[in-house]
């Protein structure tokens, strides 16, 4: 057509978009990460404990593709320590045993780590077998078997459940829970009526159905325990910080580590000369 070809002026913008755009995308593929410290005092006279259920029944969901029991755990044991800043927080699992898998911590990040890698639905396993895997009664062992350091005198325990659970034995929770120092439990019932355990194809599984009575058995342990129901997380939280005190002494102090994922940051800078360049292109 005889036009006269493209200079070395009107091919630097195009070039320059292209090589901005390449070396965005790079940056994102090395998952650059920003590192935040935040200096806190570590409260040494008190502790806590989020302790999440992890039996099937918390797979269930209002429907399918909905958040299922666990996951809005999971989001609740994060408001929880979020709440609780500067009192170390460990992690627990719960099915027919009780499982310490994070010691109480200030470490915003091994407390994230363990959350979404550690605990699942399922992991760990029940220790026995049987249609319903949960035993509240199980909770004995949080005051009983030193989940919590001696030193330690303000010790809650916040467990997240469907409250599905075994018959409880009221002697065996109360008996634990007068141990001194005094654990104080509070329990948030995760889930309701109408939830179904659902499959790949999106249809209620026949082998699980909710159980009635799981209202009433929050309420037995809680007060069995000489705990207390939370209706949210949210008024756990407060509950929390309402036993543990507002101060306390503190053993020294922690740089709290935060770290922020940069790399959705740079996909979407990449696609602002992704964009000139395609515009360019059409109106070009």
């Amino acid at each position: 057509m005889r036009l006269p070809g493209a200079g070395p002026r009107e091919l630097l913008l195009p070039a320059s978009l292209l090589a901005a755009t390449c070396a965005l995308v790079g940056v994102a593929v090395a998952q650059p990460v920003l590192l935040t410290q935040t200096h806190s005092s570590v409260r040494s006279d008190a502790a806590a404990f989020v302790v999440l259920d992890t039996s099937r029944s918390m797979l269930a969901a209002r429907s399918p593709g909905a958040p299922t029991r666990f996951e809005r755990a999971r989001r609740a044991a994060f408001l929880i320590r979020e709440r609780l800043a500067g009192v170390p927080v460990g992690i627990a699992s719960m099915s027919d045993r009780v499982l310490p898998h994070l010691f109480p911590t200030v470490n915003q990040a091994a407390f994230a780590a363990t959350l979404t890698q550690s605990i699942g639905v399922g992991r760990p396993s029940p220790a026995f077998g049987g249609v319903n895997a949960t035993s509240l009664t199980s909770l004995e062992a949080i005051p009983a078997q030193n989940f919590f350091a001696p030193s330690v005198r303000k010790r809650v325990a916040i467990v997240l459940t469907d409250a599905e659970s075994e018959p409880i034995s009221s002697a065996a929770l109360r008996h634990a829970f007068r141990i001194q120092p005094r654990t104080e439990l509070i329990l948030v019932r995760i889930g309701g009526p109408g939830e179904h355990v659902w499959d790949l194809h999106g249809f209620a599984a026949p082998d699980y159905a909710s159980n009635p009575n799981a209202p009433a058995l929050a309420l037995q342990a809680a007060t069995s325990a000489g705990g207390a129901l939370a209706r949210t997380p949210a008024a756990a939280a407060t509950q929390a910080e309402r036993l543990l005190g507002p101060e306390g002494p503190t053993a020294g102090s922690s740089d709290l580590e935060r770290r922020t994922p940069l790399a959705p940051y740079a996909v979407l800078a990449a696609a602002a000369p992704l964009a000139l360049l395609v515009r360019r292109r059409n109106i070009g």
